[in-house]
């Protein structure tokens, strides 16, 4: 396949990514998601009708800060269409301002480990609470067991009991 392909070569490493973003084209604003990422470029999905060489501005999350993102410029290279009939375009880049160079690299860098690894708005707010939230301290009877005797069957087994949190 790669054989086939006659487009620009990648050149550097591409993670994936899977967080909603905010685009522009030309004076729109849409919605989208950051599929992958790289140093050159992105891929987006989204149900927007795109042309090759039209600009684009995209907003990628800032692993850095809470909730916040940091603008990129480029040009839409490629336009696909999945099998399930979403759409999508390749954006590059092109010459990144130096002042977002660091943005870019920690953005890349935080989704190394995969696509949730570097998004905060992706873990549910019940994951965020128990991670932020002091560790139990076990009560004196947590874990005991405690006969309970089925009358109707005859029978009796032990089962765990959890002491009510206190």
């Amino acid at each position: 396949v790669h054989a086939l392909y006659r487009g620009p070569e990648r050149r550097t490493r591409r993670v994936a990514v899977g967080a909603p973003v905010r685009f522009r084209l030309g004076l729109l604003k849409r919605d989208g998601t950051l599929a992958d990422l790289s140093m050159r470029g992105c891929l987006l999905l989204s149900r927007h009708h795109v042309r090759v060489g039209q600009g684009v501005v995209v907003w990628v999350p800032d692993p850095a800060t809470d909730g916040r993102s940091f603008a990129l410029r480029g040009s839409v290279v490629r336009t696909v269409t999945m099998d399930n009939g979403e759409r999508g375009f390749g954006v590059d880049f092109g010459k990144v301002e130096k002042a977002l160079v660091s943005q870019l690299k920690a953005a890349v860098t935080a989704h190394l480990d995969g696509p949730a690894a570097g998004s905060k708005e992706l873990v549910s707010p019940a994951i965020a609470r128990a991670h932020a939230a002091p560790p139990e301290t076990p009560t004196p009877d947590a874990g005991a067991t405690q006969p309970i005797s089925y009358k109707a069957a005859g029978s009796v087994r032990r089962e765990v009991v959890h002491a009510p949190a206190g």
